[in-house]
């Protein structure tokens, strides 16, 4: 028999004191209902076997075990009300949070992000690791016992609420003890097959059914299969395959190795990814530095130390040739600005001119002598993706300044073109697997079925908000509030919604405009070549108002900015 989804119950069927409101799923041997409890007055879930303990010893060891679970007490363990009796069908009533729901109610056809999937999976295997300590297994462990609310947080239920297999309970209870571990380690393996692959292993989404088709009891191996909805690195995958092992000697036997295991590729157990991110980038930043020198950065390094008695404008125009140097000088320059000089109510550095002037040419020195080494902590693969980025970042600065109206200052304009595209680099440079996520939801997908249309890509914003679950500017914003820049300059980093009509208001409105629309028209590049013409035009129709531009302009200005050589 396999594992059901939630389904609703009759509205007259009661169970003892409490009203059944809908069954949330049963697998061979175990079942959860939501009921109303009208001693409490709420809302409780209820765990129950499928069929009554035979004999009135088989009942009382039910219920025995059933008050040693009740007594463990862990975060992610959900809080046992009562373990009580209804003509001789014995049940745990467990607290019901509102704002969760069970994983298999989370199902989703194209499947769930590997970061997701890894807290979750750590989250149970904490709860369980806790209850296998006190000698206590699940037996039953199924999607519609393990609960996630709204901030990612996940509890297990149904501890003890199926009955021991007659072949495990044969056995000495330290072997019995043991097997019923491994069993409920590898049922989440199975959960995380079924949450990445959108489907069940086997087609069976009754983990422990599936688990007994498996080597050694059944003849059926278990892998993650190679394509899957959504990219799953290749660490964790071997994580997951070892957990489903043929072999019983290479599965994980405790719950609390296969969390370790999984930990690498779990950046925040304790809170959503969406909080952890910037506070996970400040320290990558201390270790690695805001983005790696280009591969010719020890050039441009040499060039600026050689141009000791040039204008400082000399220098900060040949400075923005390296954006890990432009924002190196911005950093070093607010930094000390807010330990001395931010008091006097000026302002912060926005400027690479001014940062020049002010950290003077030793710290100029300092700057670039500290910069980080292509590519940084990168593998191959990522660093031609992070340059390709930094490539795309500096074409925008280019066609920015070229779109900018006269008397804009054009550094500033390349420093907030620069600064608009510093989310992307960021998670380019420093969360290299979350990046590799987002491209693969920006990238064309296959319909399920022959004739349905081909799905929409996302765009970038699009692709972050999914992955990462906040905004790409969220990043920079966290970096640079950090850094000291101010409220009237942070201001400057969201682009314009491709989503709206473009209105400017003032200067700064104006700036964010010419910026947005260099940054769209280089983007408009990337896309295949029957479609980078239209969707030029309609980057020009856009902003043909506020810059005076068309399509003819817009194309001309491009071929411009991607002809500028680098500078010296």
């Amino acid at each position: 028999m396999t594992s059901t989804a939630a389904q609703p119950a009759k509205p007259s069927q009661r169970f003892g004191r409490f009203e059944m409101r809908r069954l949330l799923g049963k697998s061979a041997r175990s079942m959860v209902w939501e009921a109303n409890d009208p001693d409490l007055g709420r809302q409780v879930l209820l765990a129950m076997p499928r069929v009554a303990p035979a004999g009135d010893a088989a009942l009382q060891r039910w219920l025995d075990d059933a008050r040693a679970m009740a007594r463990l007490s862990h975060p992610n363990l959900v809080p046992v009300n009562d373990v009580g009796m209804y003509q001789r069908l014995p049940f745990v009533s467990y607290e019901r949070a509102q704002d969760s729901v069970t994983l298999a109610q989370r199902l989703q056809p194209d499947g769930h992000a590997t970061l997701d999937v890894g807290r979750w999976a750590v989250q149970a295997l904490e709860g369980l690791a806790y209850a296998h300590d006190a000698g206590v297994a699940h037996r039953d462990l199924q999607m519609h016992m393990l609960r996630v609310d709204e901030r990612g947080h996940l509890q297990v239920l149904g501890l003890s609420v199926a009955p021991m297999p007659k072949a495990i309970d044969a056995l000495g209870p330290l072997q019995a003890r043991q097997e019923m571990v491994e069993r409920d380690v590898m049922a989440v393996g199975l959960a995380m097959y079924h949450l990445l692959a959108a489907r069940a292993a086997l087609d069976e989404p009754d983990l422990v059914s599936a688990i007994e088709r498996m080597t050694p009891l059944g003849d059926a191996t278990v892998r993650l299969p190679r394509e899957l909805p959504q990219p799953v690195p290749e660490g964790f995958r071997a994580v997951i395959n070892r957990c489903l092992d043929k072999l019983p000697q290479q599965r994980f036997r405790h719950a609390r190795t296969m969390g370790t295991a999984l930990q690498e590729w779990v950046p925040s157990q304790r809170s959503s990814l969406s909080d952890s991110l910037p506070e996970q980038l400040l320290e990558s930043v201390r270790r690695h530095g805001v983005l790696p020198a280009l591969p010719d950065g020890a050039a441009i390094a040499s060039r600026l130390l050689g141009m000791e008695r040039q204008h400082v404008g000399a220098l900060a125009q040949q400075a923005l040739q390296d954006p890990a140097t432009c924002l190196e000088l911005l950093h070093q320059a607010n930094s000390s600005y807010v330990r001395s000089a931010q008091a006097e109510g000026s302002g912060a550095v926005v400027t690479l001119r001014r940062a020049i002037a002010m950290i003077g040419l030793a710290g100029l020195q300092r700057v670039v002598q500290r910069q980080h080494a292509w590519p940084g902590p990168l593998d191959q693969a990522s660093a031609r993706t992070l340059l390709a980025r930094m490539e795309r970042a500096q074409r925008a600065m280019r066609l920015a300044l070229l779109l900018s109206p006269p008397g804009f200052d054009g550094e500033i304009v390349q420093v907030v073109t620069l600064l608009q595209e510093l989310g992307s680099l960021l998670v380019h440079y420093h969360f290299p697997e979350l990046a590799r996520q987002m491209r693969a939801h920006m990238a064309p997908r296959k319909p399920a079925l022959p004739d349905e249309p081909q799905p929409p890509a996302l765009d970038e914003a699009a692709a972050a908000r999914k992955v990462l679950g906040l905004e790409l500017e969220a990043l920079a914003l966290a970096l640079l509030s950090h850094w000291g820049l101010d409220a009237s300059m942070l201001a400057l980093l969201p682009p314009l919604p491709t989503n709206q009509a473009v209105q400017v208001v003032g200067e700064d409105g104006l700036l964010r405009a010419v910026v947005s629309a260099a940054r769209e028209a280089v983007s408009a590049l990337a896309v295949p070549a029957e479609r980078s013409n239209a969707a030029l035009d309609r980057v020009a129709q856009r902003y043909a108002a506020t810059l005076v531009l068309d399509g003819a302009k817009l194309r001309r200005l491009l071929r411009e900015a991607l002809a500028v050589p680098r500078a010296g």
